[in-house]
């Protein structure tokens, strides 16, 4: 899989992904908290998404 798919396809096993808004907010790696809150929470700062994703992409794989 690869390119953006709808939010709506997701993984929500707190995986790390890219997550983007129509919006123009750029692009960032959040995660699906996959405790109580059930949202999703941007991976570097631990803070909710204040937005809704519209759109994820998994992350791509690490250089060699």
């Amino acid at each position: 899989m690869t390119g953006w798919q709808p939010i709506q396809t997701a993984p929500r096993d707190g995986s790390i992904v890219i997550v983007c808004e129509v919006e123009g907010v750029p692009p960032q790696t959040a995660f699906f908290d996959i405790g109580g809150w059930q949202v999703w929470v941007y991976w570097l700062t631990g803070m909710q998404v204040r937005g809704k994703p519209t759109h994820w992409m998994p992350l791509p794989e690490p250089p060699k």
